[in-house]
């Protein structure tokens, strides 16, 4: 049979922490049990004897609340509280593991250093040692990134498309997405190996295009699955593969404050070409390259998949030019087209589809392709121009009267 020892409220005078549950309250066990109730400041095992306090109604002190021990210097201590007598292990430590003497506090107390409690258990994710909660004696370690970024091998309902780069919660990545094959960690090695491949096979079916065969174009996953690698690159590339050739269900621009210095971001790009026309390009400008001076540059990373055309303001060439003016198509309205390798001078307008926890968002930007030429004569130009306006000031004089 137990007993409870209420402890008024003008009586708290402990260093422990002030909580009606943990002092306020305090369960004392009978003699037959091997507890009795022992004045407030006065240790197990002294002079006083127990038969005095043997039950509640006899007593009039306090009960005995051992102080609390000092953090060790190994960093902040997790304290487990059990009242004299038991001999129950704390929780986290082996029950056929005795702690070490340094590591009991008074009065059996046990005094924990930081990530004692984990020595044992092996876990997917980070816990953080630091402020745990604690209910009714048990300690629940708090994980503080309770998000993971993985990329999603098929269309999940409620999360998005295969080849999208999504935010979930660990343990539905843990239990679910990871184990029936839906989704991977969204690294970066992945990523890599993923879009070299997707390069080999794009180069491969353009040479095919050229030499015209009447045999089909290589599929994704029969190059994926001839080359050295696994199952998880021809998984991978066929969900990226996918998702760039989606282009439905683009979100919108919001018009939000979130990342709002996207929408000022304006590229230029100096490339070379043809010497017999201006306005084409010796090599093309690929997503890589612009990938690449996005990640450089303003530190944005993306994938190919997460960048749109909207718009295009092709330069004409000069055989163009000398057509009437109605003949000129130099500007191209596109829906979200996913963005291919560049092969004119001109203006190009982008959305970038940003992915956070709550919904993707939608950011514009632009990129101006020059040609070198061009730009070496303009800048020519200009600078002969400042010449002469430097010459005519010096040449002025105030006329005579």
């Amino acid at each position: 049979m137990s007993f409870l020892a209420i402890i008024p409220k003008a009586s708290w005078a402990c260093p422990l922490r002030r909580s009606p549950r943990k002092i306020g309250c305090t369960a004392a066990r009978s003699s037959s049990e091997g507890c009795t109730l022992q004045p407030y400041g006065k240790a197990p095992g002294s002079s006083t004897a127990a038969s005095d306090f043997s039950t509640v109604e006899d007593s009039r002190e306090l009960p005995y609340v051992p102080l609390r021990k000092a953090p060790e210097r190994g960093g902040p201590s997790v304290f487990v509280h059990r009242t004299p007598g038991s001999c129950a292990a704390p929780l986290g430590v082996p029950p056929n593991r005795a702690l070490s003497p340094h590591l009991r506090g008074d009065s059996g107390n046990y005094a924990l250093p930081t990530g004692a409690y984990l020595l044992h258990a092996k876990r997917g994710f980070a816990i953080s040692p630091l402020n745990p909660h604690i209910h009714r004696g048990v300690l629940y370690p708090r994980v503080p990134h309770p998000y993971v970024l993985v990329v999603l091998l098929r269309s999940v309902p409620g999360i998005g498309g295969a080849g999208e780069v999504k935010y979930v919660r660990r343990g539905l990545f843990r239990h679910h997405l990871g184990r029936m094959g839906w989704a991977l960690p969204a690294t970066w090695q992945n990523i890599d190996l993923v879009h070299s491949r997707m390069l080999s096979l794009q180069r491969r079916q353009q040479q095919q295009q050229k030499q015209q065969k009447s045999s089909e174009p290589l599929s994704t996953h029969e190059g994926l699955r001839q080359g050295p690698g696994g199952e998880r690159l021809d998984i991978l590339s066929a969900a990226a593969a996918a998702a760039d050739i989606r282009g439905v269900d683009l979100p919108v621009d919001d018009e939000g404050p979130v990342l709002a210095w996207v929408r000022k971001l304006r590229l230029l790009f100096a490339v070379e070409t043809e010497p017999s026309d201006s306005t084409q390009l010796a090599e093309p400008l690929t997503p890589q390259q612009l990938l690449q001076r996005l990640s450089e540059e303003e530190g944005l990373d993306l994938l190919p998949g997460q960048l749109r055309l909207l718009r295009r303001r092709i330069t004409p060439s000069p055989l163009q030019q000398q057509q009437p003016k109605e003949c000129h198509a130099t500007e191209e309205i596109l829906q979200g087209r996913p963005l291919a390798a560049i092969t004119r001078v001109g203006e190009y307008d982008l959305l970038a589809i940003l992915p956070t926890k709550a919904r993707p968002l939608a950011r514009p930007f632009s990129i101006e392709v020059l040609s070198k030429e061009n730009l070496r004569r303009a800048l020519e130009a200009e600078k002969q121009q400042g010449a002469d306006e430097a010459e005519q000031h010096m040449t002025f004089a105030l006329p005579s009267l």
